[in-house]
């Protein structure tokens, strides 16, 4: 997975399949972390995704299910979710890739 992927990606929303209730992540930010790339190596990046305050997920590895537009196939993947915040609007939780 590239950071390019999950940039043309922000605002999306993600599902948590097979979760009790239906939880959903929307893609906040997907940003570089580091400055410079180098060549012939994939960049380090962060995603940052946000949640319903209820119910709270813990640090673990997750199934997400892209909800695709009408018509498309959804995406899913594995991906490894710290939560790293909360206020009013809800939870925040983040995924590093090295």
């Amino acid at each position: 997975m590239e950071l390019s992927q999950f940039q043309a990606e922000l605002g999306q929303g993600f599902e948590l399949p097979g979760a009790q209730l239906p939880i959903r992540l929307t893609l906040q930010e997907a940003r570089a972390l580091s400055a410079t790339a180098v060549p012939g190596q994939r960049q380090a990046f962060s995603l940052l995704f946000a949640g319903p305050a209820q119910p709270a997920l813990e640090q673990g590895l997750y199934s997400l299910r892209k909800l695709g537009e009408s018509g498309a196939e959804p995406g899913e993947l594995e991906i490894f979710l710290v939560p790293v915040g909360a206020d009013a609007q809800g939870r925040q939780y983040e995924a590093i890739f090295n």
